[in-house]
């Protein structure tokens, strides 16, 4: 990350820890800003610029070289990359994985809030979202499966559509719902998140999956289901 924008900052990017951002100049463009965050599970940032200088910076980053990609040269890519890389990851969509129905019990996310918020309340919503009992009917998992690969929306101009596929046992009783899925680039497999009766949210546990009324199997899979290089 650093080799490529570096060469247009006057300061290091290097002490930015996770999550902080600066104002800066990038090659000459002000009022960039640069975020130590990323989508994708990999170590990155996202820049900010003026929409006018959105091309010709990119075209810039473009033409960097560095050792650390393929051929050594930057490459354009779309938010269906950004997407699978996130999934392999184990980072959650708005809206998919996780919203207001979804508790963080249930999407496995406890450790976004505190043991002492949890242990002395009085923020808002506390019990509905942990309730004096933090049992749980359902757990957000990751399946891997075989076949043709699930997602959970399909968008058709600017409108969207719930597909839902659903996950179902031996008996083909519905046991959860896919809330994001696709091919993982970096695996050579499909996966998806889901939600699924707790009982059956353990690793190895097999599952099937309806895709287009056809059934494809799959088993409950440790996540992020790619580790960060």
């Amino acid at each position: 990350m650093s080799r490529v924008i570096q060469p247009g900052l006057k300061d290091s990017v290097d002490s930015l820890e996770f999550m902080q951002t600066t104002f800066c100049t990038l090659y000459g463009f002000e009022g960039c800003r640069i975020t130590k965050c990323g989508y994708t599970g990999e170590d990155g940032v996202e820049i900010s610029c003026l929409s006018k200088d959105a091309a010709p910076l990119c075209d810039i980053l473009l033409k960097s070289r560095g050792t650390w990609y393929v051929k050594g040269q930057v490459r354009m890519a779309g938010l269906e990359a950004r997407d699978s890389l996130r999934l392999e990851a184990d980072l959650c969509l708005s809206g998919n994985d996780i919203n207001e129905q979804a508790t963080p019990v249930e999407a496995d996310l406890t450790w976004t809030v505190g043991k002492r918020r949890r242990k002395e309340g009085g923020f808002p919503v506390q019990r509905k979202y942990f309730p004096k009992s933090e049992g749980r009917a359902e757990k957000r998992v990751g399946i891997i499966s075989t076949g043709a690969p699930a997602r959970s929306v399909k968008t058709c101009g600017h409108i969207t559509h719930e597909i839902s596929y659903a996950i179902v046992d031996e008996k083909e009783e519905q046991v959860g719902k896919v809330t994001s899925g696709c091919p993982a680039p970096s695996l050579g497999t499909n996966i998806s998140m889901d939600y699924v009766n707790t009982s059956l949210s353990k690793p190895g546990t097999p599952l099937r999956i309806k895709v287009r009324n056809q059934i494809v199997e799959g088993k409950v899979s440790k996540m992020p289901f790619a580790q960060a290089n």
